[in-house]
């Protein structure tokens, strides 16, 4: 009777193995998956929210796995006793040993071959969390800077442009009242050269006052919507 006990105890826990290692392998790949698919089309909270949550998953498959084999070394070391002790059916017994060997080996080999899965998915969703961070931090800089500057500026000059030069003040002018130009187009209104506007765009686009589009080619200047929403400007020149 302990041998059959044994036996069925042995055949549930052996397809209770192969279940979780299944599932172990369907949610590691689902979530190499999602993570690549994630990586081009949602949005860095969410990305953060589903690699998480995987890995919270991904631990407990590993943790019930590892509980199995557990139980399988248990129920070999029983097994093994019950030979050692010669009791009835030993030919059964010296089966369902060898058997359980046999399946304990897999089982640990299979742990380990998952181990290396689960590590290479994690490695890939650490990469991603580099390199959202990577690609978010530049643009907070920037917002930093220019945050910074403009204060800056608004502390040393009053009102934030008064420390423009007339040149610079008919820019933001012609920008305000006729929209997004280029360099070139604003070069021909301002009538200076072409190094000269350069550098004059560079310093304010840097200095906070435009911004820059860069998805268009030549890139396009238009007001800062700071400058925009706090200063206003009329269609004529002040004197």
């Amino acid at each position: 009777m302990m041998v059959v006990d044994l036996n069925l105890s042995f055949e549930f826990l052996i397809l209770l193995c192969v279940f979780l290692a299944g599932l172990l392998i369907v949610t590691a790949y689902f979530r190499g998956k999602w993570l690549k698919f994630l990586k081009y089309n949602a949005p860095n909270d969410l990305i953060q929210l589903v690699v998480n949550t995987l890995n919270q998953r991904i631990k407990e498959l590993n943790g019930k796995v590892e509980d199995s084999i557990s139980k399988l070394e248990t129920y070999f070391l029983k097994v093994e006793e019950l030979k050692e002790r010669g009791e009835e059916n030993s030919e059964k017994i010296r089966e369902l040993a060898d058997g359980l060997k046999d399946t304990l080996r897999a089982q640990i080999s299979l742990a380990r071959m998952l181990r290396v899965l689960d590590e290479k998915v994690l490695g890939l969703s650490r990469k991603m969390e580099k390199n959202i961070f990577k690609q978010s931090l530049p643009e907070k800089k920037l917002d930093v800077e220019k945050g910074s500057k403009f204060l800056s500026l608004t502390r040393n000059h009053g009102m934030g442009l008064a420390g423009l030069t007339p040149t610079e003040m008919k820019v933001l002018r012609v920008l305000a009242t006729s929209g997004p130009k280029t360099a070139s187009e604003i070069r021909e209104v301002i009538g200076k050269t072409r190094e000269h506007s350069a550098r004059l765009m560079k310093k304010l686009f840097l200095e906070g006052y435009v911004e820059r589009d860069t998805s268009t080619i030549p890139y396009l200047y238009k007001l800062s919507s700071r400058i925009k929403e706090n200063f206003e400007f009329s269609t004529e020149e002040k004197p």
